[in-house]
């Protein structure tokens, strides 16, 4: 996305002369918006849509009954640690998204 903002941006500022700004451009848009916004499909596309059709699973083979049987909560077996899991990883995506736009 890096690459692809510097080249659009570059063909955008020549027309105005000022294509020297476009280095600042691509620093400015990776690290303002796009690198949440790229963490933020990343997290939502792959890590949330595998959680869901794992429980989804293990609800049709009856695991989650099998843990109510046990005595086990089963929001706080399989939703709570996952959802901690993204939280605390969300920021450190998030900075490496945007040093992989910057080196782009």
């Amino acid at each position: 996305i890096g690459a692809v903002v510097a080249y659009m941006g570059a063909d955008l500022l020549a027309t105005f002369g000022v294509s020297v700004f476009t280095v600042e451009l691509v620093g400015v848009s990776v690290r303002r918006e796009f690198g949440a916004l790229i963490t933020a499909i990343m997290l939502a596309g792959r890590s949330d849509s595998a959680f869901t059709a794992s429980i989804g699973s293990m609800k049709m083979q009856q695991e989650i009954d099998a843990m109510r049987v046990l005595g086990l909560a089963p929001f706080e077996v399989l939703v709570l640690p996952r959802v901690i899991a993204l939280v605390l990883m969300a920021p450190l995506l998030t900075s490496a998204a945007m040093l992989s736009g910057l080196f782009g």
